[in-house]
């Protein structure tokens, strides 16, 4: 079983075009009922899959709904990969009044240009003033960045990583840019020096107090692609091995029981033995063709539009 599920609630987002790089954008225009979610969200805790995130889209397009299911599952761990722009003064009140225990990543570009260029005129100061309202009420929160070629040394500088510390972030997200989804850029990704340094500042920024992760981090510590060991769910609830792997060989989880989906998909077996190959290597990036001939050998079919 993945030790985590990344579940994507909707397909919708209030920012709208979506943003430039936004990996979920060609998705199916739909989302799961409350009822099919509450469904999955059990079946996951009867697995023992304790740590569910929510993604979309936009998740906070479906706050209330979230909170509901809380309320109905609160001995699980929820993590919240948001933009940040919808979170108001009652947000962070209601997700703790569910008795769960949950957090926030909050997607920011870097300064206010950089993140206006890629969310929209406006974002920024939306996203900041989301983060002063958890900071005041006591929210754990953190921030989420897709690190490319371009902002690598504004957003992993030591003075906007302090400022992202002292608007209360307690932790974070550092992904390296992957093309896939809305607008590819294959000539955005990291180069392997800039890679390296981002591993590295990843961990001094752990040692300093913030408990900032980055997958190269992940990989020097705990060696291999986390492809696999935790698994993503679309909106049509095909299960996927990476939030990056747009391609599924399963029935939907809303079709059928999460167990059987799991066990059944040939591809998230494949890529688990895989990851265990090559320490610090990643599926799409590293070993493109070994990720087209298992998707191939599966009979894997696109999860995008």
């Amino acid at each position: 079983m993945p030790w985590s599920l990344v579940i994507d609630v909707t397909s919708s987002c209030n920012i709208t075009p979506p943003c430039k790089g936004c990996y979920a954008a060609e998705y199916p225009h739909t989302e799961p009922t409350l009822q099919q979610l509450d469904g999955l969200v059990g079946e996951a805790q009867e697995l023992g899959i304790n740590y569910l995130i929510f993604s979309g889209g936009e998740p906070l397009t479906r706050e209330i709904e979230l909170q509901e299911l809380m309320r109905n599952h609160p001995f699980l761990n929820y993590g919240i990969f948001t933009n940040g722009t919808l979170i108001g003064e009652q947000t962070p009140d209601r997700f703790l009044a569910t008795g769960a225990v949950s957090s926030m990543f909050i997607h920011i570009e870097g300064d206010q240009e950089a993140t206006d260029a890629d969310m929209g005129k406006g974002s920024y100061e939306r996203i900041t003033n989301g983060m002063k309202i958890l900071k005041e009420k006591g929210y754990p929160f953190g921030f989420s960045i897709t690190v490319n070629r371009n902002n690598f040394e504004q957003v992993t500088n030591e003075k906007f990583i302090n400022d992202l510390r002292q608007k209360g972030c307690l932790f974070g997200m550092f992904f390296p840019y992957i093309p896939v989804g809305r607008n590819l850029k294959p000539e955005l990704m990291l180069t392997s020096k800039q890679r390296q340094k981002l591993a590295d500042i990843s961990s001094k920024t752990q040692k300093e107090g913030l408990l900032a992760i980055s997958p190269e981090e992940l990989f020097r510590k705990n060696g291999g692609c986390m492809a696999g060991l935790y698994a993503s769910v679309t909106v049509e609830g095909k299960v996927q091995p990476c939030v990056f792997i747009h391609a599924s060989d399963s029935a939907s989880v809303y079709e059928q029981s999460l167990e059987s989906t799991l066990k059944g998909s040939q591809l998230l077996r494949a890529t688990q033995a895989e990851t265990k190959k090559e320490s610090g290597s990643c599926l799409i990036r590293d070993r493109n063709d070994t990720l087209i001939k298992l998707i191939g050998q599966t009979g894997a079919t696109s999860t995008e539009k």
